[in-house]
């Protein structure tokens, strides 16, 4: 007798403890995603952002090198680069869209994969920087002009994104780097970005736009972006007639000037004026050091912050 009751407590607690454990799983949350934030990299310039023609799962953005624009600055490691091919190596992130949802301020193309190849291989007259397909494509910027297949454009205005953040969610900031190989000279050594904040920027800009109240640093740039991707389109800004006299894509597409050398650097600033980003040509002939130390290390911040816009539409692929 005393056995069996012995048993039957034994069971009647094993019965316990398993609804026990049961209750607690049921009652104990699942844990929770890891936490993660969006990341911008930002493209500033005259960029085209079309697919990658060798990864399915990548993009590219191409910009020419072209006169009436500064070389490229990859902010926030303050660096600058010459024409090559680079690539963008971002952390574990979302998943991208198969298509990407683009509002009507963007200047859609649909270039051919082969167009892309060439440009891409089109040597020291362009920037192509390969990176993952992003989650989203959003207009940083927006510009009023207008585009068309014939010169003068004649379509109607819109406000074309004329800068554009890819944006991938991440769990960590770090891990993003950028890699590559320039078409003339050395690999260049380049920092991973530090992320204070956020943000990644390919920046191109505007050369001097002091007098420029035409915007022909802009028409020149999607001139020989549009050459370089294989596109006949012409960008307006103005119904101004007088701004077309000096308009870069009115003269002979033979005629177009791209730079094949055009370093960065701040010259003495007592044997020669620095340009600024956007602030024209600045004498600091007979300052004191000091203001003169302080006046170049402000020529070089105003490069790697916004300091002037280029107003290119935007071409971005389907």
């Amino acid at each position: 007798m005393r056995n069996r009751l012995s048993s039957t407590l034994a069971t009647v607690a094993a019965v316990l403890a398993l609804l026990s454990l049961v209750s607690c799983n049921r009652d104990q949350a699942p844990p929770p995603p890891p936490s993660t934030e969006a990341v911008y990299v930002i493209f500033e310039g005259p960029w085209a952002i079309v697919p990658d023609p060798d990864n399915p799962n990548a993009v590219v953005a191409l910009a020419p090198k072209t006169s009436s624009h500064r070389p490229l600055a990859f902010v926030p490691a303050s660096k600058i680069l010459d024409p090559g091919v680079y690539e963008l190596t971002v952390p574990s992130h979302g998943e991208p869209p198969k298509v990407f949802d683009l509002g009507d301020d963007f200047l859609r193309i649909d270039p051919d994969r082969k167009l892309i190849q060439a440009a891409i291989g089109n040597k020291s007259v362009r920037y192509a920087i390969r990176l993952p397909r992003p989650e989203k494509i959003v207009a940083e910027t927006r510009y009023r002009s207008r585009v068309d297949t014939q010169y003068p454009p004649q379509t109607a205005f819109k406000n074309y994104a004329s800068s554009v953040s890819l944006i991938y969610h991440v769990s960590t900031r770090t891990g993003f780097r950028l890699e590559g190989t320039p078409d003339v000279g050395a690999i260049p050594n380049i920092p991973p970005p530090i992320l204070e904040t956020p943000v990644i920027r390919f920046q191109i800009d505007p050369a001097d736009v002091t007098m420029d109240t035409c915007d022909n640093h802009s028409r020149q740039a999607f001139r020989d972006l549009t050459k370089l991707l294989g596109l006949k389109l012409f960008v307006g800004f103005y119904d101004d007639d007088d701004c077309r006299k000096g308009d870069p894509q009115a003269s002979d597409a033979k005629k177009a000037l791209l730079l094949y050398d055009l370093p960065f650097s701040i010259p003495s600033p007592i044997v020669t004026p620095v340009l600024t980003a956007g602030l024209g040509s600045v004498s600091f002939a007979d300052l004191p050091k000091p203001i003169v130390n302080t006046a170049r290390q402000l020529a070089a911040a105003l490069f790697f912050f916004h300091s002037t816009v280029c107003h290119t539409p935007m071409p971005v692929g389907p």
